[in-house]
């Protein structure tokens, strides 16, 4: 009886607490499936990931706008660069163009209201010298350079005055080795002309312009003539310097930036052929 009684406790107990969950239990079961049912029914993507989209697409929309920006300055820029070399080529053409025009008359202008032009100009040339005559003999090919300063005002003449300051040697010939006595020689011209250069009619205007042109000059020239001799030969070196003078004549080919101008040259006993190209700068021009 008592047994019974026991069991008839454990009944009722179990009855009153294996129904419904504590409160807090049932809260926590219900919260945990109202989470899992968020996860469940969430997007796979994270909510922030259209916003970093969203700034990645700006980001990039900005950075090409920059990038184009960016070309468009640039070919602007360098559209205006292009344009203004065309300008000054253009411009530099125009002027030797006029200058040429200008300088071509067959003499000097009466008229103040006729084209002219004035302007002083610097020449650089480089070139070989090739010996002729009896200076062919000891000497072979040389070589020279000059400086050149020039001023022209076709209003008093149609002529370019001109002065110039070069240098030129030429090295002694094999052949002059062996039939003398002699193991070096060379030669040195240190020449200072003036003289006058005449700019004929261009005979081509379209492509480029191209003008024939004519000089003349007469010249001072400071010589240095060094002779070695063998060692066997009972002679001592001759050294001889001083001051020769002589004259030139020239004619070339002329696109007033650049000249090629051949040159006969008589230096007293001494005579040779000088070839040059020369670079023309304007150093004042006024028309």
């Amino acid at each position: 009886m008592r047994s019974f009684a026991l069991f008839f406790a454990f009944l009722l107990f179990q009855t009153a607490f294996a129904g419904d969950p504590p409160r807090g239990a049932s809260y926590f079961a219900r919260g945990s499936a109202d989470a899992r049912l968020l996860i469940k029914e969430s997007p796979a993507e994270p909510l922030a990931i259209p916003f970093l989209e969203k700034y990645r697409l700006v980001n990039s929309t900005n950075s090409r706008d920059e990038t184009r920006r960016t070309s468009f300055y640039a070919a602007e820029s360098e559209t205006k660069e292009t344009t203004e070399i065309k300008e000054s080529a253009a411009t530099t053409a125009i002027n030797a163009t006029n200058l040429t025009n200008a300088i071509t008359t067959t003499e000097a202008l009466p008229n103040p209201g006729e084209s002219k032009a004035r302007g002083f100009f610097a020449a650089f040339g480089v070139g070989p010298r090739v010996p002729v005559g009896n200076f062919s003999s000891k000497t072979m090919l040389g070589y020279g350079f000059n400086a050149e300063i020039s001023y022209v005002d076709n209003k008093i003449m149609p002529y370019f005055l001109f002065g110039r300051l070069g240098f030129e040697q030429f090295p002694g010939s094999q052949d002059y080795y062996q039939l003398t006595e002699i193991t070096h020689y060379s030669m040195q011209y240190l020449p200072m002309s003036l003289g006058v250069r005449h700019y004929f009619p261009p005979i081509l205007k379209n492509v480029f312009l191209l003008t024939p042109v004519a000089e003349i000059s007469a010249i001072m020239v400071i010589y240095q003539e060094l002779e070695d001799y063998k060692a066997g030969s009972h002679k001592n070196s001759f050294l001889e310097d001083g001051v020769r003078f002589g004259a030139s004549a020239g004619f070339g080919i002329s696109a007033f930036v650049l000249d090629m101008m051949l040159n006969y040259n008589i230096y007293q006993d001494n005579q040779f052929l000088s070839l040059d190209l020369k670079v023309r700068l304007p150093l004042y021009v006024a028309f």
